[in-house]
């Protein structure tokens, strides 16, 4: 055991990682350095115990002491039975708190703690089990005194962040402001949010990642309204739609698919394809205004996952319209068969009126198979036949290798349409 006493009164930093195999010898003697640590509670400045043991938790929990030096605070729990603290974690008082943390713990005196400090930068609440909720009201009683707060995570389990729409009081007429929020990380249910934004400002919001849990229909004004009033999110030129087992991301570049330049984030947690294809559309639709400077659309989706024959073309349809101002359309060789149907199904004005902008129409394929089938070959030169007639012409490209990008083209329009045969070069 660590003997603290031989040593000056420095502040002290815990940190420490539960592993499943150790030897429980070892693992009580960490456990033991841990609570001695504690112990020294006006002298710990960071504690951060990833997958903490729920008998370690109740020791912590139970202490009732205030850890008045304490700015950074992380706690994660793996157990399938989340634990619950009490109203007198911490003491209830922590005055230097800069960053608090936590994942799979029930916390449902944090308005409480949270009062107590007006220096919180970053607070994370992930996994949050139902046993926590936090209404919406009460969330933003809880922000309204952290004006230096620049990260904000909010994550629910499922359904845990149900919005409670009929119970509900009005949202106030005055809301607060959050001049130094840079940065939202949400997941859960799309009512909550809308009544969060109904009462927040954050004029300094350049950074959003937004995951909703699945329904039939979107109704997000208030997050449209947001989306609209961002400059950041406003000079997007690129947009990537991401179909994989577990959801759709749309996700939003300032510079063309550059990392650094992501800015904005909406997904939707959803497994069965048509559902993801719906939801997609919905959300878009709801959510995003006119974006003037996006002008590249990347469509992909997992090559494992399972699509089936009969996702209609009208959800595709459905799905561009929210794109408008995009003149490179990419599709990814999952994708391409899908979605070109929709394309040569469209008749007179609907031709233009979808993607008035589109120039370029780029396919992703294979090396193994880099020549299109004869089916998308066909739907391809009918759509881009109609969009000549009406003066508005398309070039098809596609890249025999990686994703296809602008600045990759292997394929030209004659090459693909022309007479060639169906053999790679």
């Amino acid at each position: 055991m660590v003997a603290l006493n031989i040593w000056p009164a420095l502040p002290l930093v815990i940190e420490f990682v539960a592993e499943e195999k150790q030897p429980p010898a070892q693992g009580m003697g960490n456990m033991a350095n841990v609570v001695a640590a504690l112990l020294r509670h006006n002298r710990v400045s960071k504690i951060n115990i990833r997958a903490i043991p729920n008998s370690l938790l109740g020791i912590f929990t139970s202490m009732n002491r205030p850890f008045t030096a304490l700015t950074e605070l992380e706690l994660v729990s793996r157990d399938k039975v989340a634990p619950v603290v009490p109203d007198s974690f911490l003491g209830g008082y922590t005055p230097c708190l800069r960053s608090l943390r936590l994942a799979g713990i029930a916390f449902p005196a944090l308005p409480k703690l949270l009062s107590s400090t007006s220096d919180l930068v970053d607070l994370g609440l992930w996994n949050i089990p139902n046993s926590g909720y936090i209404s919406p009201g009460a969330m933003v009683t809880c922000l309204s005194t952290l004006t230096k707060l620049n990260s904000l995570c909010l994550c629910f389990q499922f359904p845990g962040s149900r919005d409670d729409r009929a119970s509900r009081p009005a949202p106030p007429l005055t809301g607060i402001v959050l001049p130094a929020l840079t940065t939202l990380d949400f997941e859960g249910d799309s009512g909550y949010l809308e009544n969060m934004l109904s009462q927040i400002n954050a004029p300094l919001l350049g950074n959003v990642k937004i995951t909703f849990f699945y329904q039939p229909t979107f109704d997000t004004p208030l997050l449209r309204h947001l989306i609209s009033h961002t400059g950041a999110f406003m000079a997007t030129d690129q947009a990537n739609i991401d179909f994989s087992a577990f959801g759709i991301d749309v996700i939003f570049y300032r510079e063309k698919g550059t990392l650094d330049s992501k800015t904005l984030k909406l997904g939707v947690a959803c497994e069965a394809p048509d559902w993801q294809l719906s939801a997609v559309a919905q959300l878009c639709i709801s959510s995003i205004p006119p974006m003037p400077t996006l002008e590249q659309l990347v469509i992909s989706a997992d090559r494992g996952q399972l699509w089936q024959d009969d996702i209609g073309a009208p959800q595709w349809l459905e799905l561009l319209h929210a794109f408008a101002s995009v003149k490179y359309l990419v599709l990814s060789k999952k994708l391409v068969e899908f979605v070109t149907p929709a394309l040569e199904g469209l008749t007179g004005n609907g031709v233009i009126e979808l993607l008035p902008m589109l120039q370029h129409l780029l396919l992703d394929l294979d090396s193994e198979e880099s020549w299109p089938s004869g089916a998308v070959r066909r739907e391809v030169k009918t759509f881009i036949a109609a969009r000549q007639h009406f003066g508005r012409p398309v070039t098809v490209h596609a890249a025999e290798r990686g994703p296809v990008t602008v600045g990759d083209l292997l394929l030209d329009e004659c090459e693909l349409f022309g007479n060639c045969t169906d053999s790679p070069r």
